[in-house]
């Protein structure tokens, strides 16, 4: 396997209307597993708005596909928690979803739309996502309505600490493979 990502940013300020962040990133990789080649191509908008001293809004989006008939576990997973052992793109098939199951929805196309206000540490999102069984369908869309509370520890160089990371929510499934459910979800990181 071997990949590429490409990433910019852009940033505004503008007097008496906040500072806007624009970023762009794409990914891509090529492989072969087993005697099947594959393709994947992920592509990220992000625009993030300081509408007031406390209030931030952020539109992020998400497109993927894969070509090449690629094995199940090379295909779009959506849900679960971001995966905290290898950098995003080594695994960059697995969308983070932490209100949903792991692997709620697969295919190998995918795409992601959220919109959140946050504020501090507090996060309010409105997310939708889309996978289809075959490349030729149209998407089947899900709906998660939640809120977050992220923050962290600085790395402290003195005592050798790293830095830790804390989110813990809770989803509301609007409709998709679990529809009505509320999921609580907790997660954890560091770096060295």
């Amino acid at each position: 396997m071997g990949f590429v990502e490409i990433a910019e940013r852009y940033r505004q300020t503008l007097r008496d209307a906040g500072s806007y962040t624009e970023s762009l990133a794409l990914h891509a990789s090529t492989g072969v597993t087993g005697a099947t080649h594959w393709r994947r191509l992920v592509a990220r908008a992000i625009v993030t708005g300081r509408v007031t001293d406390d209030a931030v809004v952020v539109l992020d989006g998400t497109y993927g596909r894969i070509t090449g008939g690629a094995p199940a576990f090379e295909q779009f997973a959506v849900g679960g928690m971001a995966p905290w052992l290898t950098p995003a793109g080594v695994l960059p098939q697995r969308v983070a979803i932490p209100a949903m199951p792991a692997g709620a929805s697969v295919g190998p196309r995918v795409a992601l739309l959220r919109t959140a206000i946050e504020s501090g540490p507090l996060r309010l999102y409105y997310d939708m996502f889309g996978t289809d069984a075959q490349a030729e369908r149209p998407l089947t869309w899900s709906r998660v309505l939640g809120v977050e509370l992220d923050g962290g520890l600085d790395r402290d160089r003195s005592l050798r600490l790293p830095t830790w990371r804390g989110l813990v929510g809770l989803g509301y499934a609007i409709d998709g493979p679990s529809p009505g459910e509320v999921r609580a979800y907790l997660g954890l990181s560091f770096t060295p």
